[in-house]
């Protein structure tokens, strides 16, 4: 027969770990996004290597500045940023060409 201690000490595992769960979902959702971004968070919102924004960085191409050695970015910019150029990660799709006999 199976110890009704060892069911109820498992459901109380499984409770508290859907509560940690719960929890970290909870701290997200009340931090506030924050206004300027280091390299490493601007990387994630934009999902582009940190060697692209360097090199975005350098050719001018995107927002940013800097303090000290360091590049900060300011989110809203980013954001403008991205919707305006997003032409430029599109995939052209190559035109059919039509032969002399089509």
């Amino acid at each position: 027969m199976n110890n009704p201690f060892e069911h109820l000490d498992n459901r109380l595992q499984q409770i508290e770990e859907l509560q940690y769960i719960l929890l970290g979902e909870l701290k997200k959702l009340q931090s506030p996004e924050k206004d300027y971004l280091n390299i490493d968070e601007a990387s994630k919102l934009l999902s582009l290597s940190k060697k692209t924004l360097h090199n975005f960085t350098s050719q001018g191409k995107i927002p940013h500045f800097k303090k000290g050695n360091r590049l900060y970015f300011e989110r809203t910019k980013l954001l403008e940023w991205l919707t305006s150029e997003r032409d430029m990660f599109k995939i052209k799709t190559p035109t059919k060409r039509v032969g002399a006999n089509g």
